[in-house]
């Protein structure tokens, strides 16, 4: 099968060809506003549009409050950032030797048992440079303060970037439509006033950031998710040379607008927020990378999935009473729809003995309510930020549209299975193919398969391949200082 071996090519959907035709006719990468290259801020949300523009039916749910609940939300923030403030910012605590930072978001974190959160993705950093580390996060979980030398919350210097971004924009958007008409014809497709938001809160964290890297320089920076809003912090330490290094969080596909990306000049890379470095789930991601976009040749390596890793350990020796299928549900409103309704049917269907859970995607702020007649049928609603791979652990089927969640399944015992959808990408066709992801029409057919006994396939290849099962993890202060040679 493909999927283990070098991946085939694919055609890439038409959404991620647009934005590259887009940005190469106006020259976007090139074109800096208040001094900030904003494309990179806006990009994915491009991408997104683009792919809307397609299919409408992909809205998306938010977890952003709105009004009074919005302004409470971010007042929690900025408490639990103040609090860790207090203990000392970034250039204080690197002074106290947490050299190497991890740029990141309080939605990759889950709790322990023993009540702390850990940050799923980084566990294999944590282990070989932990007493190094120093986690500078925003805090979109709305977690109360970690207490903990290695966690910085940032939401006291970012949301009232933000902000300000958000009040002055206006402004500068009318200067700019007498001024820099060229550039906002370019960026054609997103509106001045967006722009000016973008490039106001890029140069105002920049500048923050240029002051904590010249007071405080950190050795290396590891990011989880390398081209969203912590862009103006890697921005600041490409200036200085300090490496970048971006580790995996989700599936990199062959239409992925964080990571599909054109060859730029060397001159013009280093004035961009870019990583240096990919650590990749397994060798089937670096290959998609090297073939899609050629800049990461030689730019990737294989670190496993450390969470998962530890998750299927689990699996391997629990011990789990009755039937459980787990539907895993994504933030686009019609896979939202399909999922309540396959949840339901299956509820239905399925006799006593078998448990049926959906687990909301962290963004469905109104899970409780959207999936109310689920519930009511005897569906059972996990929280939005459970921990998925203890559910795949204990579940006997994992069901998704076509979360990365389907890929995740086959690490572990659990036969995953997908409903019908045009996103699936290349890995889960070839997966599909192969026999080891599953599929059925709606909740009547999935409840009729749970039934029967399917699942197979080398499945210890495939989690070797796409998740780097079995392989020792990189050495990452070797890593560090051989980027710093480079």
């Amino acid at each position: 099968m493909r999927a283990v071996g070098y991946p085939a090519a694919v055609p890439r959907n038409p959404a991620i060809e647009r934005v590259l035709s887009d940005e190469e006719a106006g020259g976007l990468w090139f074109r800096d506003l208040l001094g900030y290259p904003v494309w990179s801020l806006e990009r994915l949300r491009r991408y997104r549009l683009e792919v809307l523009r397609d299919d409408q039916a992909s809205a998306g749910a938010t977890s952003q409050s709105k009004g009074r609940a919005r302004v409470e939300a971010e007042w929690t923030a900025i408490r639990a950032s103040l609090a860790d403030l207090r203990r000392g910012g970034p250039v204080e605590r690197t002074r106290r030797g947490r050299d190497v930072w991890v740029l990141g978001n309080t939605t990759y974190r889950r709790k322990l048992a023993d009540g702390q959160w850990r940050c799923i993705f980084a566990d294999h950093l944590r282990r070989q440079l932990g007493d190094r580390l120093l986690f500078l996060e925003f805090n979109a979980a709305r977690l109360p303060s970690l207490e903990r030398e290695d966690v910085c919350f940032l939401d006291a210097v970012q949301i009232p970037l933000l902000t300000a971004a958000r009040v002055t924009a206006p402004a500068v958007a009318a200067a700019w439509s007498v001024l820099r008409r060229q550039d906002l014809r370019a960026f054609s497709g997103t509106s001045s006033r967006r722009l000016a938001d973008r490039a106001i809160y890029g140069r105002g964290l920049l500048e923050v950031a240029r002051r904590w890297i010249d007071a405080a320089p950190p050795e290396a920076i590891f990011v989880l998710c390398g081209y969203t809003m912590h862009g103006p912090i890697q921005l600041a330490a490409r200036e200085r040379g300090i490496p970048i290094i971006e580790l995996q969080h989700g599936i990199v596909h062959e239409s992925h607008a964080g990571y599909v990306l054109p060859v730029l000049p060397a001159s013009r890379t280093r004035s961009l927020p870019l990583p240096d470095h990919l650590v990749v789930f397994g060798q089937y991601f670096g290959q998609v990378l090297e073939r899609e976009s050629p800049r990461w040749a030689g730019r990737w390596t294989v670190g496993g999935h450390p969470w998962l890793r530890a998750k299927r350990a689990e699996a391997a020796v629990a011990s789990v009473a009755g039937k459980l299928l787990v539907l895993f549900s994504q933030y686009e409103l019609d896979v939202r729809i399909q999922i309540r309704d396959a949840a339901e049917a299956a509820r239905i269907a399925l006799g006593p003995e078998w448990r049926v859970v959906l687990k909301p995607h962290p963004r469905e702020a109104d899970a409780a309510e959207f999936f109310a007649s689920a519930v009511a049928a005897g569906v059972e609603l996990a929280g939005a930020s459970d921990d998925s791979y203890g559910l795949m652990a204990r579940a006997d089927l994992a069901v998704t549209s076509y979360s990365t969640i389907c890929i995740e399944a086959l690490a572990f015992p659990c036969r995953s299975v997908v409903l019908p959808s045009d996103r699936w990408t290349e890995a889960i066709t070839d997966l599909i193919e192969a026999g080891l992801i599953e599929r059925a029409a709606d909740g009547t057919e999935l409840a009729a398969l749970a039934q029967q006994t399917g699942g197979g396939g080398d499945r210890e290849a495939v989690a070797r391949d796409l998740f780097g099962i079995g392989l020792e993890e990189p050495d990452f202060a070797a890593m560090i200082q051989g980027a710093l040679r480079r």
